[in-house]
C-alpha cells in the first residue's frame, strides 16, 4: 500500500508525492515530518498513519483544526481514496495506491537504513514545504489585491471582516449620538426649556334639569317686575 498526496491549489497544483514514512506527522514543530510556516498550522497539528493496509487521520487538538471533505475532524478517522485533507491553509487530495508494486516497504535493518529513511522523509518535507510556501504567497498576493477579503485580528480568538468592522464602526457612531442627544437635553431642561404646565381650570359643577328650570323662573319674575 502506498499513500500520496496531490497538491489542490497554487503554483505546484497537481504535484504528488509520497508518504515516506507509515506515521506521517504535519505541523510546525521540531520531529515534524511536513512543516508548513503558516500560523494556521499548529506546532504539531495532525498525523497520516498507515496500519493494517488502511490510512488514519489523527489531529492532536490543534486550534484551527483538520478537516476532511470540508468537515472538521474530532480524534481519530479512516481515510479513504479521492478524500480532500485540509490543514490550515492548505489542500491536498489523498492518494491509495492498493496494487502489488505499492507493497509495503520492509522493515529497517540497520541505522544506516533507518538514516536514510529519515534523511529522505525530511528531504521530502523541505521540498513540499517550498511549494507550500509558493502557495501562501500566491494567497497573500490576492489578499493584496482584493481588500475586500482582508481580515483583521481583534481578540486572540475571533477575525472580523471589513464589512463587519463597518458594522461596528457604525453602531458606535449611532451609540456616540444617542449619548450627545441626551445630554443635550439634560443640559437644555438645566436652563428651564423643560415643557411648562398650566394649572386646571376650576371644574363647573353640572346643574341638574330642575336647577335649570327654577332658573328660568327667576329670569321671568325679574322681567315682570321691572315692568311694573
Amino acid at each position: 500500500m502506498q499513500v500520496m498526496l496531490q497538491v489542490i491549489r497554487g503554483p505546484s497544483a497537481g504535484k504528488e508525492f509520497k508518504l515516506p514514512v507509515d506515521n506521517f506527522v504535519i505541523g510546525r514543530g521540531d520531529g515534524c515530518h511536513l512543516k508548513p510556516k503558516s500560523d494556521m498550522v499548529s506546532r504539531k497539528h495532525c498525523a497520516l498513519a498507515v496500519r493494517d493496509s488502511k490510512l488514519f487521520l489523527e489531529d492532536y487538538g490543534s486550534k484551527n483544526g483538520t478537516y476532511v471533505n470540508g468537515e472538521r475532524v474530532e480524534g481519530t478517522i479512516e481515510l479513504k481514496m479521492g478524500d480532500e485533507l485540509r490543514v490550515g491553509p492548505l489542500d491536498f487530495l489523498i492518494l491509495i495506491d492498493h496494487t502489488l508494486g505499492a507493497a509495503k516497504r520492509s522493515k529497517v535493518s540497520s541505522v544506516k537504513e533507518a538514516a536514510s529513511r529519515v534523511a529522505e522523509a525530511s528531504g521530502l518535507g523541505n521540498d513540499v514545504a517550498s511549494w507550500l510556501e509558493e502557495a501562501d504567497e500566491e494567497e497573500r498576493q490576492m489578499r493584496m489585491e482584493n481588500p475586500e477579503t482582508r481580515q483583521f485580528r481583534v481578540d486572540e480568538t475571533r477575525t472580523v471582516s471589513l464589512d463587519e468592522l463597518r458594522e461596528l464602526e457604525e453602531e458606535e457612531a449611532a451609540a456616540a449620538d444617542a449619548k450627545d442627544g441626551k445630554t443635550k437635553t439634560g443640559l437644555l431642561g438645566m436652563f428651564g426649556s423643560k415643557k411648562k404646565t398650566y394649572g386646571k381650570l376650576p371644574q363647573v359643577e353640572s346643574t341638574g334639569s330642575k336647577d335649570s328650570q327654577s332658573a328660568a323662573n327667576d329670569a321671568i319674575r325679574r322681567l315682570m317686575d321691572n315692568r311694573r
